[in-house]
């Protein structure tokens, strides 16, 4: 990768060739182009990281990323939420989940949709509608980078 939104942060391991490989094979299967920032830290972050979203290493986020896009689609749906291309990297229980939309470039903000938000809005986080997003949904981080640094403190 050219850009290296994570070079020299001490917890991220060397870039891997098996997982660009997986990555764009992921790519092609789903039909979707990933930002460079959230392919790199795939690529780098190591088992640690992905323990603490998926729970198991890269083959384990892999087998578990569909299933959390088709959940989290439902629950949209469901909800009648107005989110267009989006992708949910990371989910608590059922009824939350973090994104970023793919159309947003290379280190995208993150978004985190909240059911709770939905069905509450202003009642439940004040002043959600002047923030101009979908109902439902917050902005957690500016880039996807800021986002993995400031969960990584809590690790």
């Amino acid at each position: 990768m050219e850009k290296l939104y994570f070079e020299g942060y001490h917890k991220l391991t060397e870039i891997s060739k098996t997982r660009q490989n997986e990555l764009e094979y992921f790519e092609h299967t789903y039909q979707l182009h990933l930002p460079a920032a959230y392919k790199e830290f795939v690529s780098r972050g190591g088992d640690v990281f992905l323990d603490v979203w998926y729970g198991g290493g890269l083959y384990t986020q892999f087998k578990v990323i569909g299933s959390i896009i088709s959940s989290m689609k439902r629950i949209v749906e469901e909800d009648g939420a107005d989110l267009r291309n989006y992708f949910p990297f990371a989910h608590y229980s059922e009824d939350q989940f973090w994104f970023f939309y793919l159309t947003d470039g290379d280190n995208p903000p993150v978004y985190k949709y909240d059911i709770a938000l939905f069905w509450y809005g202003n009642n439940y986080i004040s002043g959600a509608s002047e923030w101009g997003l979908p109902r439902g949904v917050i902005k957690a981080a500016d880039s996807f980078t800021e986002y993995v640094f400031e969960i990584s403190k809590e690790y």
